[in-house]
């Protein structure tokens, strides 16, 4: 398939037209010479009716052949020719219009004038845009019948023609002339085109399923990079190819223009099934993040079947990904629940350490309360009385109970008030006769 340049203009029109008009005058002048021929008409009388004094005689010969000619028993003759051609004409008229389902006679008869004319000089042309319709082309008769005629295309559009359901051309913005019954098959708009899908319906591996905003900005493939001549250059296969791409569904068919928003959707479908809700929510490192992994791998997807349309893909983006209501207040009890367990192992945790700590205090107050007493056997011993080891046990135990009291005062306001009580008893049972230097030893 060959794809002409944007400067190729239609092939001249066949010679067979002119000939044949030619051919048609031939063939009237013959019929109406025959006709003089038979008539032999005498300009005589006609001069009597008049009352001149001359004779046909008189007259030069060209002259009087011209008035033979005009004479209206020659003319009746051409009577039957005219209104056969009328009628003939209007004949036609009728098939045009309902051939090409045309409104009025009137546009039939436009339509026919423009396929006798040599030429579409002085016509006004017929601006092209994207996306043409049916109504549009019910508009006009170039666009519904085809040419000749003149079109005119924006700097952003390009368009398709074809003759007899064949390609035939591509137009590049500018004025252009359709030859005979060149039809305009599509326009293409060459600017980045965007489509944005909301809310699209996703599931993923576990069967969960949630909401994304899906946006791709997409163009016709360029051929060369933009100039300020061409700022939207175009690759006359990738233009061929967007012409030509439908999808037919069910219920509607899909062009180059409606089909990528859905297959990127589609695939985005496939690649979020791959995907535990986890690992989309909970990423395991900064490089899987969902966001990014996903709209990479549905870029390198989608960039290949676009190409088959005839398109580039400029970008896609994937925004908003959400729950459902009943998922979110699913995955909120989940995570709560999770919470609630490590707060109760952390509160075991701690009780555990206090334990060990109560633990270790008393042991350590045994250890004391221990040695107070071995200390006060000793000084016992060395004083040599019975009573005076009574008095001296119950005062080590004291004195151990308010070191036990001072260890233990950043716990809390208790022991603040505990140690006044054990100084008081201490004092009242401290007898004389210890050794006031050792017992205020023990209280330092």
């Amino acid at each position: 398939m060959s794809y002409p340049n944007q400067g190729d203009q239609p092939p001249p029109k066949a010679e067979s037209s002119r000939l044949f008009s030619l051919l048609m005058l031939l063939f009237f002048v013959s019929f109406w010479l025959l006709a003089h021929y038979m008539e032999r008409v005498s300009l005589d009388p006609f001069f009597t009716w008049l009352a001149l004094d001359i004779t046909a005689a008189t007259l030069p010969a060209p002259l009087r052949f011209v008035m033979e000619m005009f004479h209206w028993r020659v003319l009746r003759h051409l009577i039957p020719v005219a209104v056969g051609a009328y009628l003939a004409y209007r004949a036609v008229v009728g098939l045009v219009k309902t051939l090409y389902d045309l409104p009025e006679n009137s546009a039939a008869s436009q339509f026919l004038q423009r396929l006798r004319a040599s030429s579409v000089t002085g016509l006004s042309p017929v601006t092209l845009k994207s996306g043409l319709s049916d109504s549009d082309r019910a508009k006009s008769i170039v666009l519904q019948v085809g040419g000749p005629g003149m079109v005119k295309l924006g700097v952003s559009d390009v368009a398709v023609t074809e003759l007899n359901g064949r390609f035939q051309r591509i137009l590049a913005a500018g004025k252009h002339k359709l030859g005979r019954f060149e039809t305009i098959h599509s326009v293409i708009d060459l600017r980045l085109q965007n489509r944005a899908h909301t809310n699209a319906l996703l599931m993923t591996k576990d069967g969960i399923e949630l909401t994304a905003d899906l946006t791709i900005n997409f163009r016709i493939k360029q051929g060369s990079p933009p100039t300020p001549e061409t700022p939207f250059p175009f690759d006359p296969a990738a233009v061929y190819a967007a012409a030509y791409f439908v999808r037919v569904r069910d219920d509607a068919a899909d062009t180059w223009q409606t089909q990528p928003p859905k297959l990127a959707q589609q695939l985005l479908y496939n690649i979020v099934a791959q995907y535990k809700l986890d690992e989309i929510l909970e990423p395991a490192t900064a490089s899987t993040e969902p966001y990014f992994t996903i709209t990479k791998e549905l870029q390198e997807k989608l960039e290949p079947e676009l190409a088959k349309m005839g398109l580039e893909l400029v970008s896609a983006t994937l925004d908003h990904l959400s729950l459902p209501q009943p998922v979110i207040d699913q995955v909120v009890t989940l995570w709560q629940s999770r919470w609630e367990i490590k707060r109760h192992i952390a509160v075991a945790d701690g009780e555990a350490e206090a334990l060990q700590e109560i633990d270790i205090a008393r042991t350590e107050a045994e250890i004391m309360m221990m040695q107070a007493i071995v200390e006060g056997v000793q000084l016992a011993r060395q004083q040599g009385s019975p009573s005076t080891m009574r008095d001296v046990l119950a005062l080590r135990l004291i004195e151990a109970l308010e070191r036990m009291a001072r260890q233990s005062d950043e716990a809390g306001p208790v022991s603040q008030a505990v140690l006044p009580r054990l100084s008081q008893i201490r004092r009242q049972v401290a007898p004389p006769y210890l050794n006031p230097q050792n017992d205020g030893g023990q209280q330092a």
